[in-house]
């Protein structure tokens, strides 16, 4: 069985909209995370989806998710401080009530899900132990080194990490514990927390799967979800 979680409790900081939620956002009448959502429940290969939630935004979820058809269960847990911690609250719902083999495991703020995507991902974990979604750096990268000397990168070895990822259930649980046992808090994905293992599989993703941070973002995105019928993304 594979459980998607879809994580909606952040904060949108970075945003800039004041009292605003990015995932609460609304394109067409429609919240923001619905877009992802509703991916999730038309793929047949995801059993369930858990959504990760404020408690304040309870009667919120509650009300737009009468906004689309729902055909398979959608449960809810209560998210953590941090995205990691959030996760964790997640992956233990699982452990305790659902008991799946897989997890898949997206942010609400990249709404640019495509089956695509969700399929290469899935269809990884026949040989690996998890798979991450990246993009591919065209631009030219460069940074600091410790001198604060400006330096290029190599753009061949260096890619963008997305969502979603999959694992096996157990080993991404089991790596969640240790790194809560040793108060890491702060890993800001879950390949990061699963880099004690070698056995992961890339998963090109797509520009329109960009995770809303700025006001510019959120353009693009509206512009890709009011016309995605015409992408093969």
């Amino acid at each position: 069985m594979i459980t998607a979680i879809l994580l909606l409790a952040g904060n949108s900081e970075r945003l800039g909209l004041k009292d605003t939620f990015k995932q609460f956002i609304q394109i067409n009448n429609k919240e923001l995370y619905l877009f992802a959502l509703e991916e999730l429940i038309k793929n047949n290969n995801i059993d369930n989806v858990l959504l990760v939630y404020k408690s304040e935004h309870f009667d919120l979820i509650k009300n737009s998710l009468a906004k689309i058809k729902i055909t398979k269960p959608i449960y809810l847990v209560c998210g953590g401080k941090t995205r990691q911690l959030s996760v964790f609250n997640a992956l233990n719902y699982i452990n305790n009530c659902l008991h799946s083999e897989y997890v898949l495991i997206h942010d609400a703020a990249r709404p640019g899900l495509s089956q695509k995507i969700i399929n290469e991902n899935i269809e990884g974990l026949k040989i690996f132990d998890a798979t991450t979604t990246i993009l591919k750096i065209h631009d030219s990268i460069a940074g600091f080194n410790d001198l604060e000397k400006f330096i290029y990168l190599d753009r061949n070895k260096t890619f963008l990490i997305q969502t979603p990822q999959c694992f096996k259930f157990e080993i991404i649980f089991n790596q969640h514990i240790k790194a809560y046992n040793n108060n890491k808090f702060d890993y800001s994905d879950d390949i990061q927390i699963f880099n004690d293992y070698p056995n992961v599989k890339f998963i090109e993703g797509n520009v329109f799967n960009l995770k809303i941070t700025t006001l510019n973002d959120l353009e693009l995105l509206k512009y890709y979800l009011v016309n995605k019928d015409n992408y093969e993304f």
